[in-house]
């Protein structure tokens, strides 16, 4: 039997002839006609998206071809047993059908029990039944009582009436398709604008199948027992296909939109929410060397980037990702943004990649540099403090003897001693302030802060000088207030920063006088250290504290120096959180005014200086 049922389908149609001749082609062609449109509306929605939504539409709109095909095959043969049997065999749309079409309302609309795998399961278990059902018919009646040849003058159909599960199935596929009808319904009061118009086509579109069946079931015989709501299914599509993807057909701004991602300069890609890659744009197949072929593909094979997993909560701020194309290493901050809808349905997810590579190249050439700076910096300090060091001790040594040469000798010899003492003095000032600017440089410098009166510290710091100021007959002056100044500070880095500051006016003054200040303003400590010298140019005072800073740098300048003078008062002030402020005219002279905190509480007895 079944060798001479199931032959090809070519053989039937051409031993069945005359039947097709019988048929008016009036009656055949809507069916045909419904098979061609469901094939080009599914097809069309495969070219426009894919998402779950999409998908369930193709699968309803093959549903609906296979049950049109079935029906239209069920009139062009003549065996009634061979109607039976197409008629049969469409049943297996007529189940699923409905089903199909409440997943995809479930899914539009963003309900969760679509995406629940034991939902779609129990779904099923009345289409299985019936199926079966039909399959053993012949053994029980429950879904066919009674099949007969309904002839017309045009065609010939397969008459029936119906046992119990058949009207049990209906109200079941009434059910669902009614469900649908109301989730779209529900979606139509929450969603506005394009979203609504969407929903309410929809919905529209899921009555008429509804009704054109619940009309033939009514009275099958006004019908001929011709049933065309495959027909009317493939119509409903058609109100879907507009409701999904036609709302938009006239819009500029998608098109604009998408020219402006073409013209991006940076990558963009965009995935489903599966995370399979749907589109990239030219810069994302130039710089990351996608080609559209990766369409389809997950993200994750297409980039080293498992960036789909962590845009489940959508990126805020960029992640730096790298990745090799070619030969070469590129730099991306990439920026994943979650595509949502109306309803808060996941549609996909769009990647954003900034090419970074240059200013990462940059940023680790300079790096380098820094780094290589900060270490020649190291050995440099490290070299000067050594040296220094091993050159003050027999420095030391020098000056020394060459005291008790100038106690012991007379005449030239003593002349000599003397030149000898304060050449060497002054190398040992100058291997001094070496030495602080080294330290003031890598942070190595101690504070040791402690209550002093001031009056008493600038008596001390201003006696060892009168003898160097009268020599060259200039006057020192020291202003006191009359009752005791007492403060917390560091007196070594305030007698080493005020005798750089001295000897520098007591050098550079031809006539008048030095002024040393002192003013208590409650808070702070002001010290004015004033002359009446050669003065400073404005361009010389704004890089004063510059290391080996000179106003000139000829080798037959009147006066000699080291410049570190200025640079290291500058940086013991700033140790103790103080200021230095210059007003200088030159051929008129000087004025150093220091600000200090008069409270230097935050410190330790002994601690190391803040870098």
């Amino acid at each position: 039997m079944r060798g001479v049922k199931f032959v090809p389908l070519v053989t039937i149609l051409v031993a069945n002839r005359s039947a097709l001749d019988s048929v008016e082609l009036t009656v055949i062609l809507p069916f045909w006609a419904s098979v061609l449109l469901s094939l080009a509306l599914g097809g069309y929605a495969l070219t426009r998206a894919d998402n779950s939504t999409t998908r369930w539409f193709v699968r309803t709109m093959a549903l609906a071809t296979f049950w049109s095909t079935c029906s239209g095959l069920s009139l062009m043969v003549e065996p009634f047993w061979l109607k039976r049997l197409f008629t049969d065999i469409k049943f297996v749309a007529v189940t699923l059908l409905p089903v199909a079409w409440l997943l995809m309302a479930g899914s539009f609309t963003n309900c969760r029990f679509h995406r629940k795998r034991h939902w779609r399961l129990s779904l099923l278990v009345v289409p299985v039944i019936t199926l079966v059902l039909i399959a053993t018919n012949s053994l029980h009646g429950w879904m066919f009582a009674l099949q007969w040849p309904a002839e017309s003058a045009a065609f010939t159909s397969v008459g029936r009436t119906y046992g119990p599960w058949f009207w049990a199935f209906t109200g079941f596929a009434y059910l669902t398709v009614g469900g649908s009808i109301a989730l779209f319904s529900w979606a139509a009061v929450r969603l506005k604008g394009r979203r609504r118009k969407q929903s309410l086509t929809m919905m529209l579109g899921s009555f008429q199948p509804l009704l054109f069946n619940a009309l033939y079931l009514s009275a099958p015989n006004y019908f001929n027992q011709l049933d065309f709501t495959p027909v009317v299914f493939t119509v409903s599509g058609v109100f879907f296909a507009v409701g999904l993807f036609g709302f938009d057909m006239l819009d500029i701004m998608p098109v604009a939109r998408r020219e402006v991602i073409k013209a991006m300069a940076d990558p963009v890609i965009v995935t489903s929410a599966d995370g399979r890659m749907a589109d990239v744009n030219p810069a994302g197949c130039t710089l990351l060397g996608i080609c559209r072929d990766g369409i389809g593909r997950d993200i994750r094979e297409v980039l080293p980037l498992a960036a789909h997993d962590v845009a489940a909560d959508e990126m805020a701020s960029p992640v730096e990702a790298t990745f090799r194309v070619g030969n070469r290493e590129r730099h991306f901050d990439a920026r994943v943004t979650r595509l949502e809808d109306e309803l808060g349905t996941g549609l996909g997810f769009v990647y954003v990649l900034h090419d970074v590579t240059a200013r990462i190249e940059a940023e680790n050439q300079v790096r380098l540099a820094k780094e290589r700076i900060e270490e020649l910096s190291r050995l440099k300090s490290a070299f000067i403090s050594n040296m220094s060091h091993e050159i003050r001790t027999p420095l030391t040594g020098i000056i020394g003897l060459a005291e008790l040469l100038a106690e012991e000798t007379t005449d030239e010899q003593h002349e000599f001693s003397v030149m000898i003492r304060d050449a060497g003095t002054r190398l040992f000032r100058m291997l001094d302030s070496v030495l602080s600017v080294a330290r003031l440089s890598s942070g190595n410098i101690e504070n040791h802060v402690q209550r002093v009166d001031l009056n008493e510290l600038l008596q001390e710091i201003v006696r060892p000088l009168r003898g160097e100021a009268e020599q060259a007959g200039l006057g020192l002056e020291l202003e006191l207030p009359d009752a005791p100044v007492e403060a917390v500070l560091d007196p070594d880095h305030l007698q080493h920063a005020l005798m750089h500051l001295l000897d520098n006016a007591i050098r550079f003054t031809d006539e008048g006088h030095v002024r040393v200040r002192l003013d208590d303003a409650v808070d702070y400590l002001l010290i004015t250290l004033s002359d009446t010298g050669r003065g400073m140019k404005q361009s010389f005072v704004d890089r004063a504290s510059e290391a080996f800073s000179q106003e000139s740098y000829d080798l037959d300048r009147p006066m000699e120096g080291s410049g570190l003078g200025l640079r290291v008062a500058y940086g013991l002030i700033e140790e103790m959180k103080g200021t230095v402020s210059v007003q200088s005219v030159p051929g008129v002279g000087t004025s150093f005014t220091i600000s200090i905190p008069r409270r230097l509480e935050s410190f330790n007895a002994v601690m190391p200086a803040a870098t």
